[in-house]
């Protein structure tokens, strides 16, 4: 009984740092939200209030321009901006804490454990985390529901429960809703754990209800998608504040579509050539928007009527058309996103910051936290920590090691549809996938310190245990 004491108080002044870290943490963002003026919008700002403004039982809530979550809780809140910021930063707040409890849980080191839970609570107040939470826009929820997801996955993986099933399940699927680009990795993800669960009898009927229902979360999304409003309104800054849109134009996809085509296939006579070849009516009004964004032109592609042929590929054979363009130039569609790396990892977004926006975290600590993608030393450091992970999960060949790096290998995917999907603001629609590979690099150096420093103390205990026999043999020699 004497040797339980001092394990119970190291849980017990474990759970008191964590409680008073997080409580400071806790006072700050809340500090800062105060001393914030105003809230941030952009263009696209505005077509989700517009969404949000809705009645319930019209379509083009929940099959807008955007996907039904954020608009959906747009609409709870009132389309207040005060409100939105606050759900934000709590959902921020509550989200982070438990990834740096689920991160220091699954650290098995005692020292490391305080750290491991401090600076998982130091990334989620970096800069290009918070300033989102000011926003009216979807990147705040979507990466709160990241960090709330990887830590659901590193709970089940140490202690498996149904009810965190349950939870993995829910938060999968309501990240989904949340942005475009989640859906398709959610079912990247569910199609890893259907292959899991066939590698695996033991949990193989979970398996296969999270990828049921994970399914079904993709499939709304699509149908959500593919059924569009017919109402498009943007700021009067444009020639038309807002217009009737031709039918089936309002589909999700669309306006990305645009943009890739008018950026980055209309400008080169070798791709429009191949379109051609396949279908797409190329006409001198087609190629009048090479250069131009979707809406170039007074949303010249929605209102000619000279591009309704144009239209009616689009709309019937435009992405079957493009995925086997994809296809068929697998080495140039593999090879784009690391051709294009700067702007997948740049921090400069594009967007305006909130007015009167002030970081947290000092400069030198904000760059330590979440380092610039200074090249080529950061992907140098990147790689080391990395090849270094995999040679502890090698040795190690614990489950915690299946989190960092499933997720480290999703990335790739997450950078081929970021960069493929849509041509337009692509800093900001790799904001994600920034912080996951930051966040996974970081997450598994504290793996690697943890099962190096294991390894030095069971070291260190064999040599004292063999040290101590030696002392006990040698008197028992000289007798």
């Amino acid at each position: 009984m004497p040797s339980d004491k001092p394990c119970h108080c190291n849980h017990i002044a474990m759970a008191a740092f964590y409680v008073t870290v997080f409580v400071i943490i806790l006072l700050i963002r809340l500090f800062h939200f105060y001393a914030l003026p105003e809230v941030g919008e952009t263009f696209d700002s505005l077509t989700f209030k517009d969404m949000a403004s809705l009645p319930w039982t019209d379509a083009g809530l929940w099959c807008g321009l955007k996907p039904p979550l954020v608009p959906l809780c747009y609409k709870i809140l009132q389309i207040h901006p005060p409100a939105i910021v606050t759900f934000q930063i709590i959902c921020s707040i509550l989200c982070w804490g438990l990834l740096a409890l689920a991160v220091s849980k699954t650290v098995t080191t005692l020292w490391l454990k305080p750290l491991a839970y401090t600076l998982m609570l130091l990334f989620g107040l970096s800069t290009d985390i918070i300033l989102w939470d000011f926003m009216i826009l979807s990147e705040s929820l979507s990466i709160s529901l990241f960090a709330l997801l990887m830590a659901i996955v590193f709970g089940l993986l140490n202690q498996w429960h149904p009810a965190k099933l349950l939870a993995f399940i829910i938060i999968g699927g309501v990240w989904a809703l949340c942005r475009e680009t989640n859906a398709w990795l959610l079912l990247i993800m569910a199609i890893v754990v259907a292959m899991i669960g066939l590698l695996q009898r033991k949990h193989r009927v979970a398996c296969f209800v999270l990828v049921l229902c994970w399914g079904a979360f993709f499939a709304a999304n699509t149908m959500s998608a593919k059924m569009g409003a017919q109402k498009w309104t943007f700021p009067s800054t444009f020639a038309h504040a807002a217009f009737e849109l031709p039918p089936r134009m309002g589909q999700r996809w669309v306006f990305p579509f645009l943009n890739v085509l008018t950026q980055r296939i209309l400008p080169n006579p070798a791709k429009v050539q191949w379109f051609a070849d396949h279908g797409m009516p190329v006409t001198p009004d087609l190629m009048h928007l090479a250069g131009q964004w979707g809406a170039g032109d007074n949303f010249a592609a929605y209102r000619l009527a000279s591009l309704q042929p144009f239209r009616v590929w689009l709309l019937n054979q435009g992405p079957t058309c493009y995925i086997k363009y994809l296809i068929s130039d697998c080495r140039a569609t593999c090879l784009a996103p690391w051709l294009d790396i700067r702007s997948l990892l740049s921090s400069e977004t594009g967007e305006p910051l909130p007015p009167g926006f002030v970081p947290i975290l000092p400069p030198w600590l904000s760059i330590c936290i979440y380092p610039l993608p200074v090249f080529p030393f950061w992907p140098w450091v990147a790689g080391v920590i990395v090849l270094a992970g995999l040679s502890f999960a090698c040795w190690d060949r614990q489950r915690k090691w299946w989190v960092p790096l499933g997720f480290l290998l999703l990335s790739y995917p997450h950078a081929l549809l970021v960069w493929h999907g849509d041509a337009m603001a692509v800093a900001r629609h790799a904001l994600l996938l920034q912080i996951q590979l930051r966040l996974v690099i970081w997450i598994i150096l504290l793996f690697v310190i943890d099962a190096l420093s294991r390894r030095l103390i069971t070291q260190s205990r064999v040599t004292q245990s063999r040290v101590t026999q030696t002392r006990v043999t040698q008197p028992r020699s000289s007798s």
